[in-house]
């Protein structure tokens, strides 16, 4: 899909955007999917499929649907196999030795080379964070989906935003290593 990804209907609907003509095929779709199943697929080893339930406990009701249940399958799975790669880098350590060719035909020589195990690890956790994406399960996409708004004390009076700082009266007073200073003072 080329562009932007379209933002999902709650977003829409908390920044009062939603527009029947543009957005009405996205209300209800999900309504009709019957809910994700609760036990994890039998594919799953004992790492993913502690993640799928973690995951099936842990999201709003609703949130995950029969449709979803593939992504999730490839996310657990992924998990577990970062989970497992990690394991065995603690075990064996980051780096291995390997025994290096030489050109000239004489005993090789040890060499340090990283773990195959870093390399999966950082393979699975990158597919784990696409499909953690695609499920709306991280931070950033739970927030963008729930549709936050900003508390009170984050507007000035007149109903504009201002940062944390724009609020303070007087001097700041900073402190390095226990030596004060004043941040008017121009020095």
């Amino acid at each position: 899909m080329r562009g932007r990804k379209p933002k999902p209907l709650t977003e829409l609907e908390e920044k009062g955007t939603f527009r029947k003509a543009r957005h009405a095929h996205l209300r209800g779709a999900n309504n009709d999917l019957p809910p994700i199943p609760t036990e994890p697929p039998d594919c799953l080893d004992e790492y993913g499929r502690a993640e799928w339930t973690r995951v099936i406990e842990s999201v709003a009701p609703g949130h995950l649907t029969a449709a979803d249940a593939g992504v999730l399958t490839m996310y657990a799975s992924s998990y577990g196999t970062y989970l497992l790669a990690t394991a065995k880098l603690h075990e064996e350590g980051l780096f291995s030795k390997r025994k290096a060719a030489s050109a000239g035909g004489e005993k090789g020589t040890e060499k340090d080379t990283p773990s195959r195990w870093y390399r999966i690890a950082r393979e699975s956790l990158a597919d784990a964070m696409r499909c953690a994406t695609l499920l709306g399960i991280t931070p950033v996409d739970r927030n963008r989906v729930k549709g936050v708004k900003p508390t009170t004390t984050d507007r000035a009076p007149g109903g504009k935003s201002r940062s944390a700082l724009n609020g303070l009266n007087g001097p700041i007073r900073l402190s390095i290593h226990g030596v004060e200073g004043d941040e008017n003072a121009g020095g």
